[in-house]
């Protein structure tokens, strides 16, 4: 995971580069969709509003030092049990205002996530009151609260930008390591840093701080359908959300309408290991739109991460569409018959090397319109920032003939403006393999010769 960036005055958000679509498809669909691309399932509608208590606070506790504006601080504490979360409102923290009439200072405040016992990734800014006064003062979470999980601990940060202002407000603190009745635990010291440091170190008294909230209600259970839903598309290819089962051993008959996607021959009996899938890296592996072989695969075993929460009840599994192209039909994916990577490398093609554009697709029920829908993972769909899956696939091709040391596997995701080397390893069954998260383009490629090897 990559560290927190946390942006300053004048900072910017990485703007991505432009897609190029290729104008046709030349090559031949692997497989068939047939389910219908309803569009993605709509989210539910939100629970009634509830009332807020304070679920954490140390607030009745004796004051000790105060902190000011010096420095910046953080308070850590933690959640219960409650199964489905809670939703956080407000902070409120007691301050004395010895300046009314100076400059307020310039801050954000934060809720972090922690990570052996530090802050460690910004997870919501809270918005500020309009002035600090003398009292209690209150900041709130922005579209009506912040959801968090049970059992776990979260830090409030506040991130101090210069100038600091001239009010004189003062965070009081306390010595006391207990709470006030019924409060979750609050850490029994504060996170402190100077504004030029860049880790943290710790006050032996703790922020009083109170949390504002409510624990959240488990959704209920959807109702009983009167009718049973659609039959599963025939290219349904299940994943480790739903295994396919009847009663308590697999079904032949749905073995059978299942399968694995590519097997060698769709006549027989699939075989193979459970979320590992055949996929087809050749026209000539295809017949009449369908695979008649496959010697590639991809291995959905983790896919399941990569659903939306709110779908997983709904979810009837995973297929695969995976198109076999010529690459003289896609030169706006190379240079000069190569493959560039971000670093700007040159990467020759392998021999005969395959080129697979490889769509995975989550097929859900949705009720409201009593039939099957889809979600594409992979690219860009719900909740995810990019064009990412949430855990890496495995991908394996066969390795070329020659040059087999340095052969590498590359991806290219569809916002991707180069391709990504990926880390390759070979098989006993002479494939190359990889994991990635990203989704959309696949081919093999060798690594450049070092000068010493060219000579």
């Amino acid at each position: 995971m990559l560290p927190p960036v946390r942006l300053r005055e004048g900072g910017e958000r990485e703007s991505r580069g432009s897609e190029v679509r290729p104008l046709r498809f030349v090559g031949l669909i692997a497989l068939v969709a047939v389910v219908s691309l309803a569009g993605l399932l709509l989210g539910g509608a939100p629970a009634g509003a509830q009332s807020s208590t304070a679920l954490a606070s140390n607030f009745s506790k004796a004051n000790g030092k105060t902190f000011g504006f010096g420095h910046e601080y953080g308070q850590s504490f933690t959640t219960r049990s409650n199964a489905a979360g809670y939703r956080l409102t407000a902070l409120k923290l007691d301050v004395s205002v010895g300046n009314p009439q100076g400059n307020q200072p310039n801050y954000r405040i934060e809720l972090w996530s922690m990570k052996n016992s530090l802050p460690h990734k910004g997870l919501k800014t809270l918005t500020n009151p309009s002035a600090i006064t003398n009292g209690v003062n209150t900041w709130t979470f922005p579209e009506g609260g912040y959801d968090v999980k049970a059992d776990t601990t979260y830090v409030v940060l506040w991130d101090v930008f210069d100038p600091v202002g001239s009010i004189s407000a003062l965070f009081q603190t306390t010595a006391v390591d207990s709470e006030d009745a019924g409060s979750w635990p609050i850490g029994n010291s504060a996170f402190m840093k100077t504004k030029s440091a860049t880790s943290w170190s710790t006050n032996d008294e703790a922020l009083q701080i109170q949390i504002l909230g409510y624990a959240k209600t488990a959704p209920t259970a959807a109702p009983v359908q009167t009718q049973p839903p659609p039959p599963d598309p025939p290219n349904l290819a299940r994943g480790d959300i739903q295994p396919v089962v009847t009663g308590g051993a697999p079904s032949s008959a749905a073995s059978d309408r299942v399968g694995l996607l590519g097997a060698v021959n769709s006549r027989k009996a699939p075989g193979g290991r459970p979320g590992i899938h055949q996929v087809p890296v050749q026209i000539s592996e295809i017949r009449s739109n369908q695979p008649s072989g496959a010697t590639g695969s991809l291995d959905l075993r983790a896919i399941a991460a990569s659903v939306s929460e709110e779908l997983h009840r709904h979810s009837r599994g995973f297929y695969l569409t995976v198109m076999v192209e010529r690459i003289s039909g896609h030169r706006h994916l190379f240079r000069s018959g190569s493959v560039l990577d971000g670093e700007g490398r040159s990467y020759e093609l392998a021999r005969g090397a395959p080129l697979l554009k490889v769509r995975i697709w989550h097929v859900y029920y949705h009720s409201g319109r009593g039939m099957n829908t889809v979600e594409l993972l992979g690219e860009v769909f719900g909740g995810r920032p990019g064009d990412r899956l949430a855990k890496p696939v495995e991908v394996c091709l066969p390795a070329p003939a020659s040059n087999v040391e340095r052969a590498q596997i590359a991806a290219r995701g569809r916002l991707d403006r180069y391709w990504t080397i990926l880390e390759s390893y070979l098989t006993f069954d002479g494939q190359i393999c990889a994991e990635t998260v990203r989704v959309s383009w696949f081919t093999i490629v060798l690594e450049p010769e070092s000068e010493h090897r060219a000579a």
